[in-house]
């Protein structure tokens, strides 16, 4: 037990929080040599690079005129063959009203009424993520009743951190939608309506998603101004998958560049065809895009992106290589921001092993403190993580006990700041247990939960979203949960770290004059939370508004067990 104090001004409040703690273990799987990644880029990157400061620049000032003349000057210095200009329509596609609606948190929290779309090419068919508005959204693929539409994807925001979940926007498709994956990006971070979804996801009108196409949906917070078409048409004979989208908008608002890397590789099932990675990225809120292709000669699937600030803007991608039924590595790509086809490869995981989806995140800082890589093998979880990404990566340490038996799936993401800035989620193989591994920088000590309370199903992949505060972070995960005969996904499930509400009420006194005395709509009380061991550190804090009507502060914090002894 670890008692805290709450602070405001004279008044003194106890709270009791319970912490377990875990230490992870580090496997004995010995180092491989690994080949470094460097940091050079071509000369026409750098200039590329130069414009696009300019770029950023003149669209944060407003100078938009003078930002579609840097453009014009990009696009001189692209070849034609990886410019798109205007997105094609997306076929078949409808849009849809509100579908039928039916601590960690003591009951998990459904998103979505109704059948979930397995992963068919093994990749995400939900994702969510929290904008810079504090609001939480959610984007989920599922299957339509009836025989006539075969893919439909809506979304979803919350608006209370996870505890209810309000329909925003869908589509209903004549073809099966795949793998998805999203962004909340906003052009001005003072005005909620700039913040825009982003969702991009794979559609084939053949149910084992032969020929997939990938596609872009953009999207207000409020369900308007929306934005949709085709991105990419893959060649005769060819596919795309494993849609994993990035973007630099944790370091800019109005110029904003984001992004999403795929797969391509050939109709057959087995994911044994040799592959290219595919990378498109827009400047202009997807006006035009920029493409490239990164040619390995392997067969690299389940790509996991994310963007590294820097002097050289990178893009590292995580990739399953598989060599063979029985030799499968775990692959780190790295290239520019600015689309090219050069790369520079490292092996994290190898040794005639079969490692599986990885997942990638990178700390959103400049420089970046830290990025992790979760994978599977043989049953088992780990991470592998480095300071810089180039070099220095540590050996796979077990995000789970290893007498257990895992699913292949597992999400991880990362906060800017934060003791434990990194977490991930996976689940057992038999869906009984949904575990969230939080992971911190300077040692391997992890914490580990079971937060569902319904089983999760083990045919499509868990996702988590961090809710980013000063001390500590929060954490929601999403799931889909199982029918009785687990046959089938049955609704998006979501579960949230604890949440806890503490009320306090003022009493007026002296001469207050209700009608001359009015409170300012900006005049806010913060209440911080202390360990009482540890005074000069806050453990969490809370910023409310006083109601000038009813008297009252209500402000949320991350406790588990909130014990008031005093006021």
């Amino acid at each position: 037990m670890k008692p805290l104090a709450i602070l405001i001004s004279a008044t003194l409040l106890m709270v009791i929080l319970t912490v377990k703690d875990s230490i992870s273990q580090t496997s004995d799987i010995p180092s491989e040599t690994k080949t470094e990644l460097s940091n050079s880029v071509g000369q026409n990157n750098l200039h590329l690079q130069n414009l696009e400061i300019r770029h950023k620049a003149a669209v944060q000032n407003g100078s938009f005129s003078e930002a579609l003349q840097i453009e014009e000057e990009m696009s001189k210095l692209t070849p034609d063959e990886i410019e798109l200009r205007q997105l094609s329509n997306t076929p078949g596609m409808t849009e849809v009203s509100e579908p039928p609606q039916g601590d960690w948190h003591s009951a998990d929290k459904v998103v979505h009424f109704g059948l979930i779309k397995p992963s068919i090419d093994s990749g995400k068919t939900m994702d969510m993520k929290i904008g810079e508005d504090g609001v939480m959204y959610s984007v989920v693929n599922s299957l339509p009743d009836g025989s006539f539409y075969k893919g439909n994807i809506s979304l979803y925001k919350s608006t209370d951190k996870g505890a209810n979940w309000i329909h925003i926007f869908g589509y209903l498709y004549t073809s099966y939608v795949g793998s998805v994956s999203m962004l909340v990006e906003s052009k001005d971070n003072s005005n909620a309506d700039s913040t825009r979804l982003i969702v991009f996801y794979t559609l084939s009108s053949n149910a084992n998603m032969s020929d997939a196409t990938v596609n872009y949906i953009s999207i207000r917070s409020n369900g308007t101004a929306a934005n949709n078409g085709v991105l990419a048409t893959p060649p005769a004979g060819k596919k795309y998958s494993h849609v994993s989208a990035l973007s630099d908008g944790a370091y800019y608002a109005a110029p904003t560049y984001y992004g999403v890397v795929f797969t391509e590789s050939n109709n057959v099932s087995g994911f044994t065809s040799i592959t290219k990675t595919r990378y498109f990225r827009t400047v202009n809120w997807g006006a035009s895009w920029l493409n490239t292709t990164l040619t390995t000669g392997f067969a690299d699937y389940f790509p996991s992106a994310d963007y590294k600030e820097g002097s050289s803007d990178s893009v590292y991608i995580a990739v399953e290589r598989r060599s063979s039924s029985s030799r499968v590595d775990i692959i780190l790509l790295k290239t520019s921001f600015v689309p090219t086809s050069t790369y520079n490869q490292l092996i994290i995981r190898e040794i005639s092993y079969v490692y599986r989806k990885p997942n990638l995140t990178i700390m959103q800082t400049n420089p970046a403190m830290k990025m992790v890589i979760t994978y599977s093998g043989n049953s088992n979880l780990f991470y592998s993580d480095s300071e810089d990404g180039t070099n220095g990566w540590e050996y796979s340490t077990y995000l789970q006990n290893t007498g257990n038996n895992y699913s292949v799936f597992t999400h991880c993401m990362s906060a800017p700041g934060g003791e434990f800035p990194f977490v991930a989620v996976c689940m057992t193989a038999d869906g009984d247990s949904v575990n969230v591994i939080k992971i911190p920088i300077l040692h391997n000590v992890i914490f580990t939960h079971k937060v569902n309370s319904i089983d999760a199903s083990q045919k499509t992949p868990p996702v988590i979203a961090i809710r980013p505060g000063i001390q500590n972070n929060l954490v929601n995960i999403m799931y889909a949960g199982t029918s009785v005969t687990q046959d089938s996904l049955k609704n998006a499930i979501s579960d949230y770290e604890g949440n806890k509400t503490l009320s306090l009420k003022l009493s007026l006194q002296g001469f207050y004059n209700s009608s001359t005395n009015k409170l300012n709509a900006k005049d806010t009380v913060r209440m911080y939370l202390r360990r009482w061991y540890e005074t000069a550190v806050n453990f969490d804090s809370g910023k409310a508004v006083l109601d000038s009507v009813t008297m009252t502060l209500n402000f949320n914090f991350r406790i588990f067990r909130l014990l008031l002894l005093c006021c």
